[in-house]
């Protein structure tokens, strides 16, 4: 993991109360193996670069720049940094 963080939140999930968590930058090229444990009742907003999300079945999808993700029930396996820049 890398220098820097991703705010998320604050928000109210399923009653809980208002929260701010923060979440790893990913690094140029940078791939993390989804871990569903860290993203629970997250709400996620691209700050800058790109971040892409692969699911089980090999799929790809790419989120820029504002970009807001919900990642909880998602068949996601890996989220990836494919720019040149840091994502976050």
């Amino acid at each position: 993991m890398t220098g820097g963080t991703v705010a998320r939140g604050p928000g109210t999930v399923a009653g809980q109360p208002s929260s701010s968590s923060a979440i790893p930058c990913l690094a140029c090229g940078e791939a993390r193996p989804y871990d569903p444990a860290e993203w629970r009742d997250a709400i996620v907003r691209v700050e800058g670069g790109q971040v892409e999300l692969e699911t089980a079945d090999g799929a790809r999808r790419r989120f820029g720049h504002g970009a807001v993700l919900w990642l909880a029930g998602l068949p996601v396996r890996v989220l990836r940094n494919p720019g040149l820049g840091q994502a976050r």
